[in-house]
Formats: C-alpha cells, sequence, structure tokens
C-alpha cells in the first residue's frame, strides 16, 4: 500500500476533506467527509517531489480563488485537473482546462497568438500528456491542435511519451498513436499543398509592377525545389516563408504589396484553410471548431 499524502488547500469552494486509502469502505470514506473552510485534500498514489506539493498548492489555492497572476507549469495543471476529476472538485477541473484551451484553443488567431506566446513551462512534448487529459475528461476541443503538434515531435518521441519528474512515462493511447503516425502524412501533404498554392501566379491588389511580379513568382514556383525540399513537406505547415523569398529574389523585385501578400497575407490564408480541416486530418471530430469561444476570447 502507497502511504497517502496531503495538499492543504484554503479553500470555501470546494469545501470538503477527500481522503482515499485502499482499504477504506465506503462508510468509513463517507465519515470522514468534512466540511471546512480550510480543505485538506489526502491523496493516495505515488507522491510528487516536495517542491511541486508546494506548487500545486499555491496552483490550487489560486485557481480557486482568482487572485494575482500565475503562469502554471503542465505539471501543475494535469495535477489539478486529475485531482479534481478523481474527486469530481469540478471548479478546479474546469479552471485548469479553461488554461489549457488558451494555449490550444480551436480558433485559427487565438492559435497563432498562443503559439508565439505559450509560456516555457509547456513544451511540444506536453501535448501528450494534453491529448490524454482532453480524453480523460472528454474536452474534444483540446484534441486537434495538441495531436498536431504531437505529430510534430520525433517518430521515437510519440512512441516513447512523455518523461515525468519522477522518470516514469506517460504515452498516448495505441489508438492516438496511429491518430498521429497518420496525421504526420496529413501535415506533410497540407506543407506541400501550401507550398504549391504560394506562388500561383495571382499577384497583389494594388501591384506596381505586374509583369515583373508575375515573372518572378513563376520562377519562385519553378526553384521551390532547388534545395528547399523541407518546405514542401514539413510538418510545420506554420513555418514562414520570407526566408526562401529573400533568397530567391535577392535584387527584390517584387513590389512592396507583393512581398507583403507572401511574407503574411497569402500563407495565413493557406494556413487558415488547413486549420478548417485539421480534426479531420488528425482523425477526430469537434463540434463547433473554428469557432473563437469566450476562453479563447
Amino acid at each position: 500500500m502507497v502511504r497517502g499524502w496531503q495538499l492543504g488547500v484554503d479553500c470555501r469552494r470546494c469545501r470538503v476533506q477527500v481522503i482515499s486509502r485502499p482499504a477504506l469502505s465506503a462508510t468509513t470514506r463517507r465519515s470522514r467527509r468534512v466540511l471546512s473552510s480550510h480543505t485538506p485534500i489526502r491523496l493516495s498514489g505515488r507522491p510528487e517531489t516536495r517542491a511541486t506539493r508546494v506548487r500545486i498548492r499555491e496552483h490550487i489555492t489560486l485557481v480557486c480563488h482568482s487572485a494575482g497572476h500565475h503562469e502554471p507549469s503542465y505539471e501543475e495543471v494535469s495535477a489539478c485537473i486529475r485531482i479534481g476529476h478523481k474527486y469530481e472538485i469540478e471548479d478546479l477541473v474546469q479552471r485548469n482546462l479553461a488554461y489549457l484551451r488558451k494555449l490550444y484553443p480551436s480558433d485559427f488567431d487565438a492559435y497563432l497568438v498562443a503559439r508565439r506566446s505559450r509560456p516555457p513551462t509547456f513544451t511540444p512534448a506536453h501535448a501528450i500528456g494534453v491529448v490524454n487529459l482532453a480524453r480523460l475528461t472528454g474536452t474534444d476541443a483540446l484534441l486537434p491542435a495538441a495531436l498536431m503538434e504531437c505529430c510534430t515531435l520525433s517518430g521515437t518521441g510519440i512512441v516513447t511519451g512523455l518523461e515525468r519528474a519522477d522518470g516514469s512515462r506517460e504515452m498516448l493511447s495505441t489508438e492516438d498513436l496511429g491518430r498521429c503516425f497518420v496525421g504526420r502524412t496529413r501535415m506533410a501533404q497540407a506543407s506541400a499543398r501550401i507550398a504549391h498554392q504560394m506562388f500561383r501566379q495571382s499577384i497583389a491588389k494594388g501591384c506596381r509592377h505586374p509583369a515583373c511580379c508575375v515573372r518572378v513568382l513563376q520562377r519562385l514556383l519553378n526553384e521551390l525545389g532547388d534545395g528547399r525540399i523541407e518546405l514542401l513537406s514539413s510538418l510545420d505547415w506554420f513555418a514562414p516563408w520570407t526566408g526562401y523569398v529573400d533568397d530567391k529574389d535577392e535584387d527584390r523585385e517584387l513590389c512592396t504589396q507583393c512581398y507583403k501578400m507572401l511574407s503574411e497575407e497569402r500563407p495565413r490564408q493557406l494556413q487558415r484553410e488547413v486549420w478548417t480541416v485539421l480534426p479531420a486530418m488528425m482523425g477526430v471530430s469537434v463540434e463547433g471548431w473554428g469557432e473563437k469561444t469566450s476562453v479563447e476570447a
């Protein structure tokens, strides 16, 4: 039997003392539920490090009271969701899921912001854990972006999973592993499609030198395969195109409007089209995908 460990939480919303022991009967467990404004939660299972326990306690207090500014780590968010799910502390679960929905949103523009500003406590490998938390709580809206980021890991990284602080590993289910390997192929196909659509010979509105810009667009398309194959099959279909354009148009023959189109407007339009079908690419179904929720706003 693993001895329990305790998180003391001053939370007037949770207001319950939960004690989990394998040998306790249902009657005994019910008798130990105590309404209190100071809520210790004793948990069975593998304890985290002392530092993590302190951080979890601070985060639970923060989440329940909504006070101050704090960027929790993946480990804290995961612990809070799993604790809340196991002991039916719904407010704790939903508040931490709301935090994850900001990092892995369903809205394209919100994802672009989240991708640039994600805290360093969330690494690409943590997407594996986010997928598992989405499965645990039935939060399907997290799955497309999280599975997509799992696909960007190395093949070994996807299979071996996420290493926890105690050395154990968190793995994707067999079904989600399959989705990732199929998804990697579909993401490479999306990158190839974006590459070929980037330089279709339609110039920018307000182009100052139409004949010249059409000629440059054709050259950029023809030279795609010359040393930049990774852009054609990259798993990161959000990759910027400015580097390729600058390399191939060193003399800047493109007018300002067409250059801006290739560096900002056209890739975003093409990426948005891929984002629309991302759930299907990842083998999942999400109602209302692509719509910005109040959490993501």
